[in-house]
């Protein structure tokens, strides 16, 4: 992607956006919605020896992005921006993929109880919040 600005007045960062799909995909019903990448630029207002402060118009307000840090919120490229956004999706993606498998083991566990396999006593069963509070009596 080539910019015309000049080198050091910007910060980028990528965002995805999705896209809602057609309401009427009956052969798929549940599929991928439509995606899209943006390249965000914000205006550099000021240098400082450890980093910049740049204008976020969209929130209202101006960031501070370190320099030295490993995970920096905008990049002074496109380049290091979409870099940076393969690695949170890589991230996103580890973390989906954990709770996926949780998901899959309770799973298991739970059609392990409805079809015998488990015994109920290792079940642990405990009561609502609201009922193991202490009763009140009036005394401070």
């Amino acid at each position: 992607m080539q910019t015309n600005d000049r080198e050091g007045q910007y910060y980028y960062r990528i965002w995805d956006q999705a896209l809602a799909s057609a309401p009427f995909e009956f052969e798929n019903p549940v599929g991928l919605s439509d995606m899209t990448l943006r390249c965000v630029r914000y205006r550099v207002l000021s240098k400082t020896p450890k980093g910049v402060w740049i204008e976020d118009s969209y929130e209202g307000r101006n960031r501070f992005v370190l320099n030295a840090a490993s995970k920096r919120w905008a990049h002074p490229t496109v380049a290091e921006a979409l870099y940076s956004y393969a690695k949170r999706k890589l991230r996103e993606i580890a973390i989906m993929e954990s709770r996926a498998e949780s998901a899959r083991h309770r799973l298991e566990l739970v059609q392990g109880c409805i079809a015998g396999n488990l015994d109920y006593a290792a079940l642990q069963f405990r009561a609502p919040y609201a009922y193991q509070l202490p009763v009140f009596d009036g005394k401070l």
